[in-house]
């Protein structure tokens, strides 16, 4: 009797893509990211996930990276990443200076125990 191999259904996790970005150099980062989220579109349409909070917290570091507009409502955690990453990515090249100063604004993020963006909810609409 032949054994039926099916795909493994894929996960997002924040956690999981937070570690690989920290993992990447800076030059990296943007073209990781853009994978993902390809990878995610591409999952959400075809059904084969669901929208969930991971992934709409990935796909709010996406839209960051294209905005370099630090969403309200990030977690601590979510904002260290954040921080971490723009601040490498600057000293680099790869954002402008003024993503940082967003950091040092008072009123721009906020300690919340889930992830709440003020972008539209991606998940939504792709």
């Amino acid at each position: 009797m032949k054994e039926s191999i099916a795909p493994m259904p894929r996960m997002y996790q924040f956690a999981v893509f937070a570690r690989t970005i920290d993992g990447l150099h800076a030059s990296q980062i943007q073209a990781t990211a853009e994978d993902y989220q390809e990878c995610i579109s591409g999952d959400l349409s075809a059904r084969t996930v669901g929208p969930n909070t991971d992934i709409q917290s990935i796909l709010n570091f996406c839209e960051f990276l294209n905005s370099h507009e630090i969403p309200l409502g990030l977690s601590s955690v979510e904002r260290g990443f954040y921080r971490r990453t723009a601040e490498r990515m600057v000293r680099d090249g790869f954002l402008p200076g003024t993503v940082i100063q967003q950091f040092d604004q008072p009123g721009t993020t906020e300690d919340v125990a889930l992830p709440v963006s003020t972008f539209p909810v991606l998940c939504e609409t792709i």
